[in-house]
């Protein structure tokens, strides 16, 4: 519903067109001097009248918007006019503190006229986000006119009035002020004055808006003693307009418009309109005469002109989903390097077109595409879509109004026709032969899936008109039980897919009424005919948590000679299992011998899982169809990956990664696994330019947190990539995450970080380094601080300038509280908050136990552990800060205690140098993330083609009495190189399985060990510091792999 100022005051009984209506003149010229060059409109920092609008206006929380859209519904304009400045001519849109709302900025819409270089007016609609203008659109006004304007993707409804023409009594606007809100109402060139007495009525009904009239009306959604009504008054003697209405606005008036703000009176309209449309469902649903477009136009036909206005609240997640698909296409034509000139969208059930014009937000769609097709069954909606584009001027844009099923590119492009020729009659449509794949680069579907009753035909339909590497995205509703998708693994993530009972149940019967469809059938379909790139699932909070999906797809087989399904699968296989053999001689016989398990190779869980499913004829796993192959498949079912509840442990690495590259000297040739954690460790690896690194952990949100930080690396620039990683906090992270990021996340670790985007965006959290489960530790430390007065403490030790001044400041103020035996016995030294703060299993508490227990022989087991762990602190901290300084080179612990990192301290990878080195095309490449554990990893790649495993302290948490350490080491073995080298800390000044290595052909030699008052790398956490070398192999020998070619593989550089 687009608010309009009616030309005639007293006319009532007819809407007219916009082209009918008559506008008035503008009598203040416009200026000449608004830039406009080369196309680029120029936005100067006056756009925001920045002295009217209060620092706090910008915040609004989704409730709220909520609520002024309920009012916008009911009927209510929420738009406001600055009182106008002397140095600008054409006043500006601008905000200001609403009762109970504020509205947002971000979000808000301005409308300003300026001039074209010709000197003919334009009118200009622009966003404010971020601290950034940016044009969404513009159209041409003609001279003398008063154009009312909307932005689809905004949620406030504004509109533009110029100033009264010359002879009115009153020298600007009027200005009406209730509850904070101005409204400008411009008088008519039909009525030159308005009577300084009597009252002015403001109608809101539907598809009004905001109308003039001086007779008393009434809005049929109020009942009759709610008319809106007002007082004009002449401005007294100090000239303050504002303060004379102020004094004579009518308080029963402000009492119905805070109701309509809150939202109450605009929820009874909705009741009343729901009530009423249900009556016509249920009327409809009885009546099965008629075809599918009769059905159709009995819906819509009524309320086609004001559908987009009705739609807002109830169709969530279209801009998200047009916002993702644009962020492919993008992505995918980065990749190729190269403009591509014809580029086609289909839009399937796109009704009024609104979805097209949304996509302004994100991409030029007459410059972007070539060609967009619209295609809808409903011609009371391709009429308003008609209407739409001729407004626009998009004259790419062709509405279609056809049966999906009968709809063929080729009718419309001549270069996709080939040796197929037209269908000349309806039945050919059907008995033509359709290509596998089409020439539509994007296809969408927003809540077009659930009203079309034969899904199947239309679903194979669209297979037909995707282009080989083209895209598709699907927004619809759904519900669905997990017993139905729970086995599958090609469904891209299982986060919130699951609909309970109750809420099947309801919603299936609620919007069966109105013949939309919630059955799963129509989303596993879907699924199953294309292969699945993102998806997500989530759900309408407005409207009593309606369930509904977003789903991003691809072709399931890809086109391309070099990519054969058996192909991608073999090649991704060779790159996880260091395999030197890329594609066998014959594939299909290599796939026939994986899937009989006849094969002597080495196979990995991707390739099990590859093989299975295509051996079904299903889609493969959705890791297969992303645009990097960074992060490989894993089943999340699986009870090793759920026991972490989708919370990582550890948000920042500890390992001093100075030292790792110190001892480890990578070279270009070398082959890494080492265990993932937070990632800071593989991307200092990285940094190395290694051949390959083989990221592993079990827990598989902490390989999420390592795909965040390297799809930040290739998307964002390091103003924004700072503020994830080194201050932990991004208010625009979600919007970065959707338009940026996904492109080049999995589908899994994409729902992950949407699902929990408030770590960066919460204004009450403390950001990423306050989340994980080492957040309990810093906690501690926090609470610690608090309760003994110690915060000015740690503010001076984060800002000491020398090691004398930090020293002096731990030794008097820090030390004698945080290793206090109090604290010491209380919490440090209990074992759950060793395990869920500090990942310490007890195991590995086990062997500080003993080590302590050899210094001093104490063999009292309760009073050892209290000792043991006061002594390990102390160890570990009085030398740390004895040797290295907290504020300027130790940025492990200068995030525990400050919760962020500084410009001046902060790890490697955080560095605008690091930023610039990874950020370069192809700088992952050899990256591989495995979600597993080691043991499984390290047996399926190909013996002898590791050169370093860095284990961390991983093998502390082995029990002595179990085999299980022994054959790690054994794996290990077989898996490096001769020569090749395994990195290890642990907390036993000497571990127990360093034995182990030797037995196993390993030679042994310690880098560092943590004796009372020595510091052995900026961390100091680890009492030891181990590499062992591969000096011999165990039975069976590993195999030398180089120039080792197979009797049936052809070896191919990798």
């Amino acid at each position: 519903m687009i608010p309009r100022l009616l030309g005639s005051p007293g006319d009532l009984r007819r809407i007219p067109k916009v082209s009918e209506r008559p506008w008035s003149a503008i009598s203040t010229p416009l200026s000449t001097e608004d830039p406009f060059v080369d196309g680029h409109y120029i936005i100067e920092d006056s756009l925001f009248d920045s002295s009217s609008v209060s620092d706090d206006v910008k915040s609004l929380t989704p409730s709220q918007i909520d609520r002024i859209c309920n009012a916008i519904d009911a009927g209510l304009t929420i738009a406001t006019f600055s009182p106008g400045r002397q140095a600008a001519p054409v006043p500006t849109l601008y905000a200001k503190t609403m009762n109970s709302v504020r509205i947002d900025l971000s979000r808000l819409a301005v409308v300003q006229l300026l001039t074209h270089s010709d000197g003919s007016p334009r009118g200009l609609v622009f966003t404010y986000e971020h601290g950034l203008v940016r044009k969404v659109g513009d159209c041409k006004i003609e001279p003398g006119c008063v154009r009312v304007w909307h932005t689809p993707d905004l949620k406030y409804l504004v509109y533009k009035a110029s100033p009264l023409v010359p002879g009115t009594r009153h020298p600007k606007p009027d200005y009406f002020h209730v509850d904070d809100i101005w409204f400008a109402a411009h008088v008519n060139d039909s009525q030159t004055a308005l009577p300084m007495s009597g009252t002015i009525t403001f109608q809101c009904s539907r598809g009004v808006g905001l109308s003039l009239d001086l007779r008393t009306h009434r809005d049929p959604d109020i009942d009759d003693s709610s008319v809106y009504r007002y007082d004009i008054v002449t401005p007294d003697d100090s000239g303050d307009l504002e303060e004379s209405v102020r004094k004579a606005k009518d308080r029963r008036c402000k009492r119905i418009f805070r109701k309509l703000v809150n939202g109450r009176k605009s929820q009874q309209a909705i009741i009343k309109r729901v009530g009423s449309a249900m009556k016509q469902m249920i009327k409809r649903g009885g009546d099965d005469k008629g075809t599918q477009q009769d059905a159709l136009e009995s819906f819509y036909k009524a309320q086609a002109g004001v559908y987009d206005s009705t739609r807002g609240t109830l169709l969530k997640g279209r801009e998200d989903m047009l916002a993702l698909v644009s962020a492919q296409l993008e992505a995918k034509a980065e990749k190729t390097e190269e403009k591509k000139t014809e580029r086609i969208w289909v839009d399937v059930g796109g009704g009024t077109g609104w979805n097209i014009e949304a996509m302004a937000q994100f991409v030029d769609v007459p410059e972007f595409f070539s060609t967009v097709y619209l295609v809808d069954f409903s011609p009371s909606l391709c009429e308003v879509a008609r209407q739409r584009f001729a407004r626009l001027g998009w004259n790419n844009v062709k509405i279609i109004c056809e049966d999906a099923r009968k709809f063929n590119l080729e009718d419309y492009e001549g270069y996709l026709q080939g040796d197929l020729t037209s269908a000349r009659t309806p039945s050919d449509h059907f008995r033509q032969k359709r290509r596998e794949h089409g020439g539509a680069d994007l296809i969408t579907m927003s809540y077009s899936l659930s009203m079309i009753p034969d899904y199947y035909s239309v679903i194979d339909t669209l297979t037909s008109l995707l282009a080989p590497n083209g895209v598709m995205g699907v927004v619809d509703f759904y519900v669905q039980s997990k017993v139905d998708f729970g086995f599958r693994n090609h469904t891209g993530g299982l986060i919130d897919r699951h609909v309970n009972l109750l809420g099947r149940t309801f919603w299936r019967a609620w919007f069966d009424v109105d013949r939309v469809g919630l059955e799963p059938g129509r989303r596993d379909y879907l699924e199953y005919r294309f292969g699945t790139i993102h998806n997500v699932n989530a759900r309408n909070k407005v409207l009593g948590a309606i369930p509904y999906y977003i789903w991003l797809g691809c072709h399931k087989k890809p086109f391309a000679s070099s990519s054969l399904p058996r192909e991608l699968v073999e090649y991704v296989d060779a790159l996880v299992t260091e395999s030197p053999y890329l594609l066998p001689a014959n594939a299909p016989n290599a796939l026939t011998r994986a899937t009989q398990k006849a094969a002597p190779e080495i196979r990995s869980k991707a390739f099990d899982a590859a093989v299975a499913n295509l051996s079904s004829n299903l889609p493969l796993p959705s890791f297969f169809y992303q645009n990097h192959h960074w992060r490989i498949y894993y089943d999340e079912r699986l009870e090793k990956h759920t026991q972490f509840n989708d919370e990582y442990i550890y948000a920042f690495t500890w390992e001093d990664s100075r030292v790792d590259a110190r001892i480890l000297n990578l070279k270009s040739d070398d082959v890494v696994l080492a265990i993932c954690s937070a990632g800071d460790n593989i991307l200092s690896y990285a940094m190395q330019s290694p051949a390959r690194v083989h990221a592993v952990d079990l827990n598989p949100t902490q390989c999420h947190l390592l795909e965040l930080k390297i799809a930040s690396y290739v998307a964002l620039p390091y103003a924004d990539f700072w503020k994830l990683f080194g201050e932990g906090k991004h208010p625009g992270f979600r919007q970065l995450l959707i338009r940026r990021l996904s492109p080049h996340l999995s589908s899994r670790a994409f729902q992950y970080w949407l699902a929990n985007a408030h770590i960066f965006t919460s204004r009450r959290g403390r950001g990423l380094y306050d989340t994980g489960g080492s957040k309990h530790a810093i906690r501690v430390m926090r609470w610690t601080a608090r309760i003994f007065g110690l915060q000015s403490c740690v503010k001076a030790i984060l800002q000491a300038r020398t090691l004398n001044e930090q020293r002096e400041i731990w030794h008097n103020s820090i030390r004698p509280v945080l290793l206090s035996k109090l604290v010491n016995r209380l919490v440090v030294s209990q074992e759950d908050f060793l395990w869920r703060a500090l990942g310490v299993p007890k195991n590995q508490l086990a062997m500080i136990e003993a080590d302590h227990a050899a210094s001093c022989g104490d063999d009292k087991p309760k009073a050892a552990r209290s000792q043991a762990v006061w002594k390990y602190m102390a160890n570990t901290l009085d030398p740390m800060v004895e040797n290295t300084h907290i504020a300027a080179d130790n940025p492990y612990y200068h995030v525990c205690l400050a919760g962020h990192y500084s410009h001046k301290c902060h790890p490697e990878y955080l560095s605008p140098h690091a930023h610039a080195r990874l950020s370069r095309p192809g700088a992952f490449d050899g990256l591989r993330i495995h979600t597993d554990e080691i043991d499984e990893v390290i047996a399926r790649i190909t013996p002898g083609t590791l050169t370093v495993a860095v284990v961390m302290d991983s093998m502390d948490w082995f029990d002595p009495d179990s085999n299980a350490a022994a054959g790690q080491i054994r794996k290990l073995n077989r898996a490096l190189r001769m020569g090749g080298r395994v990195v290890l800390r642990s907390a036993a000044l000497t571990p127990w399985y360093i034995k182990e290595f030797e037995r196993a052909g390993f030679t042994v030699k310690s880098y560092g060990q943590r004796t009372p008052g020595v510091c052995i790398d900026r961390v100091n956490m680890y009492a030891s510091c181990w590499v062992l070398t591969k000096a011999g192999n165990i039975p069976p020998p590993t195999p030398d792999m180089e120039g080792s070619v197979g009797p049936e593989m052809e070896s191919l550089a990798i």
